[in-house]
């Protein structure tokens, strides 16, 4: 060989040496998945898409099989592709340590990680579409969704604010926009405001394709086509405009992936680690792809990805990132704006600093939110947060796909006539229409066949009861206002029957943890709990808002969550501030803005995290106890301020769910109803015409005085109960009606607002008819001639049958079904919850008549199911012994016993929580009462 050739050939092999020395390496993947499951009950797989006009119902995926199978694929052919171009990276090999699978706790983002996994690692056998599909154990790390600082599954409070924001003051539609919202709002009848709701709308479209849904006609000339789509990828840019919502959105995650790299590069990450997936939703996309200045030009398809890509090249390190469009094969490498296609890591982390969040445990935080209309202009001021709170807390326990379909859901409309299972008593063709106005109607198809099954559906709602004034103390608290409760029992003891007070009550404001601990040991899943309106708001109005209350009500609601206990809330129970009574309470017109705003707090504080809302409890018992006989001889103005209540607080309870529906639904995605407090009334003596009819008067004043407003036809009082007082206030030489009167506007107003109906019942009186005597009506000193709510009915309530217990609470469970049955029939109900029923006496622990109390009214609320009650849920009243209003602590609701004679106030359990732990856990009624004497 000549030395020219063999300076040749040593050039030659310098060369090749110096193209392997400069080849990249590929030190760590990270791969962040679109999965979208919007999937109808697959029991109607050939009806027309029916779009309903509030946008808000959904169906909620709880396993493998609720998924289509072409969805499926997508995602399956997202690990397939991860496979096919990294093999030779990833290995023939598996082992745990290879791949850590980051999802939260949705059942969404769990499958469509082990979907992913399932291509990634095939399968020894041909794949089958069930529950166990046979793939490779490959570890996940199932991130409690109310944990979550990475994908942020659940939106917060911060993002609701900067997004109320921008739709208030940065809404620049075009032409065209504005024609097709314009469009959907007058042919389709469409509640939607802006391209947000119309995102969902498409969303919805899309995927009804999916399972074959015929659109209706009107659907036809905007889908398929860029005029809906278009819009939408508005929306998206809308949910990503600025910092904070691309902090929320994507930078999260992206301060987790860089931190994750800069480990690799210092070798501290696990050496055989080669890929992180994130199982996240095309939120989480879209916003990573905003903080990245890429723009969206088609929504992501389920299985869509992006995938980052960590390389070394002679000690320097790179990002290269590439699209996976999951609709193909296709892969496309993007090439950052200021950046080469390779982009140095650290070049590529200034580019993203200013959306990396600096402390994610306050990336939520509630108490940052501005409600809207204050202050609207300002930022969130981060330190108001409560550092040591969880306040982005944001979870539903019935668990949701992803945040888009959080916002929507789907919902289609069945063919009820085709099933015979549902509602026998109801006309479907007259309500139907009345009917997809409620929430969740879907869900109605899953009860039913549950029920057929004899068993409660998984969803069901278990829990117990109770209210702030009653258990939690603490009545001084530092910025704690005065409440109405407070200064009655210390200005008035007499009125108590043991002259007792709530000062402490069962000191639950200290001791929430161990009542938490009381719901799991028995079996709930759910706790009604209600806010004390003078602990968040002294002063009654929304001017002022006491932290503290609110750090109370984020611990406790934050507690309940983490141990696995839905909150449902109660806005207003019976306490309101001092010194909204002395400007009248409930008889002044002004109070139903007062409330509006303490529920505008309420929604704006915690919404986040709760989603079932009551907005007031029992209106019968509030009006007849601050206003009616039961506050004689102090403060009783029965017959006048009792009706005046009643009408002021149906219109606040229609303002505050109207406020919802308008202004938070859209986001927050939950439910608002009210608790209507109800009794079963037999005559005295059946053979009595008189008796007859007073106790039916009795049942519309005391059932129907709230229902009809919300449920009737008409929107008003029953005609028996407005007969009855017009006809009285004329004897009494009043001018007008005692019962006042709504307008037009209040009617529209107040009918039909509430997503669900919520059912308080205890007891059965016996009536006896109390007719006016004219000749005695006159004179001075006759109860008649006083306008009062008794002399309106022209009734006595007599205790019904035997005394069994210490009280008037008596076990009349087939009076029960027969009120279920009868409030169906009368009207169109939405969802049902049973949210108090319960049974008093002395505080036994050794509590048999309770325990059979709950089992038998279990037993009729389950034959009501059966008989076409649509009843989601059941709440035993109480939790716990506490302070009964006039009774005092003589009068024992509790589940669990309380010794108030001891400062610590320690709970015992009582032998009646064995009877309701085997129902509330196994979703079955035993054929027999079983006590467990665990006492």
């Amino acid at each position: 060989m000549t030395g020219a050739a063999l300076l040749r050939c040593l050039l030659l092999a310098s060369l090749a040496l110096t193209l392997v020395a400069a080849k990249k390496e590929l030190k760590l993947l990270n791969v962040l998945s679109a999965n979208k499951f919007y999937v109808p009950d697959y029991d109607y797989p050939t009806a027309e898409l029916q779009v309903p006009s509030n946008l808000t119902y959904k169906y909620f995926i709880e396993n493998a099989l609720d998924v289509p199978n072409s969805v499926k694929m997508h995602l399956y052919n997202l690990g397939v592709h991860l496979r096919n171009m990294y093999g030779d990276y990833l290995g023939s090999i598996y082992v745990d340590e290879i791949i850590r699978m980051q999802t939260t706790e949705y059942p969404a983002s769990i499958i469509a990680g082990e979907l992913i996994n399932a291509g990634l690692w095939p399968p020894v056998e041909p794949q089958i579409w069930k529950d166990d599909l046979p793939w490779q154990p490959v570890p996940f790390v199932y991130t409690p969704a109310i944990e979550d600082t990475v994908l942020l599954g659940s939106l917060c409070s911060n993002f609701e604010y900067e997004t109320h924001k921008i739709l208030k003051n940065h809404l620049n539609l075009t032409t065209q926009q504005t024609e097709v919202i314009d469009y959907i709002r007058t042919k389709g009848h469409v509640n939607v405001k802006n391209p947000i709701h119309v995102s969902l709308l498409y969303l919805v479209l899309q995927n009804s394709i999916e399972i074959n849904k015929r659109h209706p006609d009107w659907v036809k000339q905007i889908f398929p086509g860029d005029a809906l789509l278009n819009v939408t990828l508005t929306a998206y840019e809308l949910l990503s405009k600025t910092t904070v919502q691309k902090r929320l959105n994507g930078g999260s995650l992206l301060k987790h992936i860089i931190k994750e790299s800069k480990e690799r590069i210092k070798g501290t990450l696990h050496h055989s680690r080669k890929i992180n997936v994130f199982s996240g939703d095309d939120r989480n996309l879209a916003g990573v792809l905003s903080i990245l200045n890429i723009s969206m030009f088609d929504l992501p398809s389920p299985g869509a990805a992006l995938i980052f890509e960590l390389f070394e090249e002679d000690g320097n390190h790179f990002f290269k990132i590439n699209y996976y469009t999951g609709s193909s094969n296709d892969t496309i490498p993007y090439k950052l704006e200021g950046c080469d296609l390779f982009c140095p890591v650290e070049n590529f982390t200034d580019l993203v600093a200013d959306y990396l969040p600096e402390n994610e445990l306050s990336l939520c935080g509630s108490l940052v939110y501005k409600p809207p209309g204050m202050d609207d202009d300002s930022e969130p001021d981060g330190a108001s947060t409560l550092s040591a709170s969880l306040t982005f807390l944001s979870v539903f326990v019935v668990l949701t796909f992803n945040m888009l379909s959080d916002l929507v859901g789907l919902f289609y409309v069945a063919d009820y006539s085709s099933d015979s299972l549902i509602s026998m008593n109801i006309n479907i063709k007259e309500k139907n229409s009345i009917l997809e106005s409620y929430e969740f109607a879907t869900e109605a198809m899953k009860v039913t066949h549950a029920v057929a099954q004899n068993r409660f559906p998984n969803m069901f709602l278990f829990g117990a009861a109770s209210s702030a004034y009653q258990i939690e103390g603490a009545y001084n608290s530092s910025e704690k206002g005065m409440n109405v409760w407070d200064y009655w029992t210390h200005t008035n003891p007499d009125l108590i029957l043991d002259k007792s007070n709530a000062d402490d009550a069962c000191k639950s404001f200290y001791k929430y943890p161990d009542d938490i601990a009381l719901l799991k040991n028995l079996g709930a899943n759910a706790y009604r709990i209600s806010l004390s309106w003078s602990r968040i708001l002294p002063d009654g109005m929304s001017n002022f808002v006491s932290l503290e209350g609110v750090r109370y009500y984020n611990d406790l609601i934050n507690t309940m969550i983490l141990s696995g206990i839905t909150p449902v809330v109660t806005i207003h129970q019976g306490d309101i501030p001092m010194k909204l009574q002395m400007m009248g309470g409930w008889t002044n017109p002004n109070m139903t803005e007062y409330f509006k705003g303490f529920a505008r707090v309420a929604y704006s504080y915690f919404g986040d995290r709760v989603k079932y809302w009551i907005t007031i409890n029992d209106p019968w018992t509030l009006c007849n106890m601050q206003f009616g006989d039961a506050m004689r001889p102090v403060y009783s103005d029965s017959g006048v301020g009792n009706y005046l209540c009643g009408h002021h607080v149906l219109i606040a309870h229609a303002k505050a769910y109207r406020l919802y529906r308008e202004e938070f639904q859209w986001l927050q995605n939950g439910k608002v109803g009210i608790s209507i407090g109800t009794n079963w009334f037999e005559p005295a003596d059946s053979t009595s015409l008189d008796d007859l009819e007073a106790s039916e008067i009795s049942y519309q004043f005391a059932n129907y005085w709230f229902l009809n407003p919300l449920l009737g036809e008409k929107g008003d009082y029953p005609d028996i109960m407005r007969e009855q007082i017009t006809v009285d206030s004329q004897l009494q030489f009043f001018k007008q009606s005692r019962l006042p009167v709504f307008t037009d506007e209040e009617i529209q107003l107040v009918k039909f607002s509430l997503d669900f109906l919520g059912i308080g019942f205890f007891t059965t009186y016996e009536v006896k008819a109390k007719p006016i005597d004219l000749d005695s009506f006159y004179e001075y000193d006759s109860v008649l001639s006083k306008p009062s709510l008794e002399s309106d009915m022209e009734s006595i309530w007599l205790v019904y049958d035997e005394v069994q217990g210490a009280f008037d609470i008596k076990n009349t469970p087939d009076n029960f079904r027969k009120l279920l049955q009868k409030i169906n029939e009368d009207y169109i109900l939405p969802p049902v919850y049973i949210t108090a029923n319960g049974y008093a006496d002395l505080g036994e622990i050794v509590d048999y008549d309770r325990a059979k109390y709950h089992y038998d009214h279990i037993n009729a609320m389950f034959a009501s199911m059966g008989n076409g009650v649509d009843i989601r849920g059941y709440f035993a009243w109480s939790l716990m012994d506490s302070f009964e209003w006039q009774d005092g602590y003589r009068k024992r609701f509790g589940l669990y016993g309380v010794d108030f004679g001891d400062d610590d106030r320690p709970r015992v359990e009582k032998v009646s929580v064995g009877v309701l732990k085997n129902i509330f856990e196994t979703k079955v009624i035993p054929d027999e009462m079983n006590l467990a004497l665990s006492v």
